[in-house]
């Protein structure tokens, strides 16, 4: 049995959004930390920070994208933690 509930389209949008953008920082972030050791100690030691960077915002990100789903999206009635 399907469910009656509606997604809100301001959270879809926002969560279709949010997906993107974890999506390419993502793909950025991978790239920064295939090369940690290519330069001089000062190089080397801006792309740790840099890196580290993106991957804090990264996970903020995700959080958020976590918190969009939960308050605006429907939740499954057929999931396997769901009690009848």
């Amino acid at each position: 049995m399907p469910s009656t509930d509606k997604v809100s389209k301001g959270g879809l949008a926002g969560g279709i959004v949010l997906s993107l953008a974890v999506a390419l920082l993502w793909a950025i972030a991978l790239s920064m930390l295939t090369d940690l050791s290519g330069s001089d100690a000062m190089g080397n030691g801006l792309a740790r920070a840099f890196a580290a960077i993106a991957l804090f915002v990264l996970w903020s990100l995700l959080v958020i994208l976590m918190l969009v789903a939960g308050i605006s999206g429907a939740p499954c009635r057929r999931s396997a933690c769901s009690r009848h």
